[in-house]
Formats: structure tokens, sequence, C-alpha cells
């Protein structure tokens, strides 16, 4: 007989499958979204600490972290208004990913 139906047909539970995918679809994105904002939010702490410490800018390792960030700073770069020693436009992205991770830690958790 035709078991078309039963249980064990792949057919019959098809159309639950696809949302599924589609959400671990994009979990793994928000995951992913998190772990970058994470690590960004790092290497900005690390800029931050450097310009701090005045650690040599010549240094390969700092450079590399300058490189690495500043397309992140640069949108910012016009708010500052006067010499400091914190770069306000260093300062606003970390915010923004701040909030960025603890949304996206709201969703995890």
């Amino acid at each position: 007989g035709d078991r078309r139906g039963g249980d064990d047909d792949p057919h019959r539970y098809g159309h639950l499958r696809r949302p599924v995918l589609a959400a671990c679809n994009m979990e793994s994105v928000l995951v992913a979204a998190y772990i970058v904002a994470v690590v960004f939010f790092w290497l900005l702490a690390f800029r931050l600490l450097a310009a701090l410490l005045k650690l040599n800018p010549y240094n390969p390792n700092v450079q590399f972290l300058f490189r690495i960030t500043e397309p992140l700073i640069r949108p910012f770069r016009r708010l500052r208004r006067r010499p400091s020693r914190v770069d306000p436009a260093l300062l606003i992205p970390m915010i923004i990913l701040l909030l960025i991770i603890l949304l996206l830690g709201l969703r995890f958790w």
C-alpha cells in the first residue's frame, strides 16, 4: 500500500522544516554579528589604551591596531572640537558597539 502521509513520509513535515532552517540561519547571523561587535569593541578598547599610554605609533602592532580600527572611527572624526587626550571619535563607536553587544546579548540569554 501507499504509505504517503505516514509519520515516516519525508514530505509530510517539509513545510515545517523551512522556517526552522531560516531561524537557524538568522541565529547564525546574529551570533556572527555579536562576535564581530565584541572583537571590534576590544580592538577599540586597546586603541584607547594605546592612546592613553602614548605607545610608540611606529610599532607594527600599534600600526595594525590603528589601521584595523580606523574605518570605525573615521565617520566620527568631525566631532573632535578641541585637542584632548581621549578622542571622542573613538568613544562614540565604542558606545555604539557596546549597545549592539548588549542588545544581541539579551537575545541570547
